[in-house]
């Protein structure tokens, strides 16, 4: 079984991120190149980065390929089960990052600056970014799935890392849990079932184990103006990930704290 085989500690020191990039859209045709070749531009000629791009029949084929027929493998079965469109996009980001690693971005994503600058680290096993950072709002439970979430349109992680096989985990339980629900009747949200709420419990679980006996809480990420360094794992500020949102004291695309810009056009649709 996948999970099974690779269920091992991470590397100290942090296995290197592979300069591999994957983006991914119904098919090339159709994904952005206004924002996509951003990401070569900026990365290919500096540091060496590759681009891989899975159209949707390109990614039935990477899965097929890394797992096999749907009654071969539990997390097949998951795939084969999920609808094409937010939900198969949610769980490739993480099935390539674990199988394979590398920077994970939506197409709808600007990069603005090289992967070699994100965060200030040089061992680092995991680059995250903070999304939402709700204070005291008091509505906050309205517009998002926690009261701080984490990033998952731009991950960047070593193969095999404990974060997303735990967010894979997730996804399977919920899919399995989906499954009976709808059989009778009931939906389930996409936050809770492959997408920020999933990843962002997957994310903070791990924080969490890997400082222990340490004491970690997810309110330590409030209030970020700068990377931080949590275990093997480097958490940017709001900025990094989601500058000009206006929102949680966001700065601007040319901060220089911003590292990539999420247009929110729905490439995942």
């Amino acid at each position: 079984e996948l999970i099974q085989a690779l269920a091992t500690p991470p590397a100290n020191p942090p296995t290197p991120i592979p300069k591999k990039i994957w983006q991914t859209h119904r098919s090339e045709e159709s994904s952005p190149l206004d924002t996509t070749r951003t990401w070569w531009e900026t990365n290919r000629d500096v540091d060496g980065w590759n681009r891989t791009f899975l159209s949707d029949e390109g990614a039935d084929q990477w899965v097929r390929e890394w797992l096999g027929a749907p009654q071969e493998s539990e997390i097949a079965w998951v795939w084969n089960t999920l609808p094409r469109g937010v939900l198969r996009s949610d769980m490739l980001r993480y099935l390539v990052l674990l199988l394979e690693g590398g920077v994970y971005s939506d197409t709808d994503t600007v990069c603005l600056k090289p992967i070699s600058r994100w965060g200030r680290f040089a061992e680092v096993g995991v680059i995250i970014g903070v999304e939402a950072d709700v204070g005291t709002r008091p509505d906050w439970h309205q517009w998002w799935p926690r009261p701080l979430q984490i990033v998952q349109w731009t991950l960047a992680a070593p193969p095999h890392h404990p974060m997303m096989l735990d967010a894979l985990r997730r996804v399977h339980a919920a899919t399995a849990f989906a499954a009976s629900w709808l059989e009778l009747g009931g939906p389930m949200s996409v936050m809770e079932w492959t997408g920020p709420g999933v990843f962002t419990d997957a994310a903070l679980t791990y924080l969490t184990s890997a400082t222990a006996p340490r004491d970690f809480s997810w309110p330590l990420l409030r209030g970020l103006d700068k990377p931080i360094r949590v275990a093997d794992v480097t958490v940017l500020p709001v900025t990094g990930f989601s500058p000009n949102t206006g929102m949680f004291g966001a700065g601007s695309s040319a901060s220089e704290q911003a590292m990539v810009e999420h247009k929110f056009a729905g490439s995942w649709k």
